[in-house]
């Protein structure tokens, strides 16, 4: 008789084990599909194991180089530059992405300038999700489950494309990215059909050495937002140590009249000295000026590093070592850059350019 009901037993262990095998993988399907939408399962060679996002900051080359993609929109025209400067516009299937790079300071590499073969476009990337992360992304309990085997708990879009080179545009190329100098630009790519960024799970791959001395792996972003931890990566290139061992890890936050916004804010002495003046929460008024900026006093004098650069929409910098100035229009002078605020160009316009006085405030978080 025990050994009969040590059978029955053994049965119904491994039904529930079957039970449990199939509502997992249930839940991973639905829960993947959800997030991401239509999915498929990806090939394991295939798999991006460390996945960085939509508006997280990307280490790339050993930590040589930040990458944050700000936005990626459909185009249907687009307007570039040629080797000669001039500017024309061109129709079709295109997807837009506007990055911002920045070197540290402490990079020892050199100045690398910018060209269409850095960045990729890619479809067959398969993206990792741990189940855990997955259920807490939902708001379930995570489970001590880790979907690993073979292919399972990788996911890459149903869309198929060929791996896409940028558009040529001379507005990016030759760019010259060197330690301590903010960049933000866009590229384009251009496509065979319409792909809808917000529906499918495209990769972007940033490449600045390819087949070349020890970088040769390059860095894949994908171009949705986090499914999970969508908070925690705040970029910021403010590393330096305080006296106030609170202060420590804080980052400058920008308020624009009521409207908090997302800033990557650059590493150097002048953002050093603006955090401290915002440890104690700095309001500054600006005024619009020229159709394309706010600027106004900051009260003090802050240490500067001028020089004549090109500005675009959403750079923040420091204009007479006295003055801060915030864009929604494309510019050129000298000035000291402070940071960037990760906005579309519409998004700034309206929030900088309906009013003629606005009102800014920094603090520390």
């Amino acid at each position: 008789m025990k050994e009969f009901f040590e059978k029955v037993f053994d049965i119904h262990s491994a039904i529930g084990k079957i039970c449990t095998s199939i509502c997992i993988g249930v839940v991973l399907s639905a829960v993947i599909g959800l997030i991401i939408g239509t999915t498929k399962i990806a090939k394991k060679d295939d798999v991006v194991e460390t996945n960085y996002f939509l508006n997280e900051k990307a280490l790339v080359h050993n930590e040589n180089y930040n990458v944050i993609v700000n936005n990626v929109e459909n185009l249907d025209t687009i307007n570039v530059n040629n080797k000669k400067g001039l500017s024309s516009d061109v129709n079709g299937y295109f997807i837009c992405i506007n990055l911002t790079i920045l070197q540290p300071n402490e990079s020892k590499l050199k100045p690398h300038k910018i060209d269409k073969n850095d960045f990729k476009l890619k479809d067959h990337t398969g993206v990792y999700l741990p189940l855990n992360d997955i259920m807490g992304a939902v708001g379930w309990d995570a489970i001590n489950v880790h979907i690993d085997d073979k292919d399972g708990g990788h996911v890459m879009s149903s869309t198929d494309f060929s791996t896409t080179k940028a558009y040529e545009d001379y507005k990016y190329i030759g760019y010259e990215i060197s330690p301590g100098v903010l960049e933000t630009f866009d590229i384009y790519f251009k496509m065979d059909k319409l792909i809808d960024v917000t529906k499918e799970l495209i990769v972007l791959e940033v490449d600045f050495y390819t087949g070349s001395n020890n970088y040769k792996k390059g860095t894949d972003i994908v171009l949705l937002k986090s499914p999970f931890k969508e908070n925690d990566k705040t970029p910021t290139t403010d590393t330096t140590p305080k006296e106030d061992v609170e202060d420590m890890n804080k980052t400058i936050e920008l308020k624009i009249n009521n409207t908090i916004v997302n800033v990557y804010w650059i590493d150097n002495e002048s953002v050093k000295e603006l955090k401290k003046l915002a440890s104690n929460g700095l309001t500054l008024n600006l005024s619009e000026y020229g159709g394309f900026e706010q600027t106004g006093s900051i009260g003090y004098t802050l240490p500067s590093n001028d020089s004549r650069i090109d500005v675009v929409p959403g750079d923040i910098v420091l204009y007479n070592s006295n003055q801060i100035s915030i864009f929604y229009n494309n510019s050129n002078w000298s000035y000291t850059k402070l940071g960037h605020i990760n906005l579309s160009d519409s998004e700034l316009k309206e929030l900088l350019s309906s009013e003629e006085h606005i009102t800014i405030t920094l603090t520390l978080k």
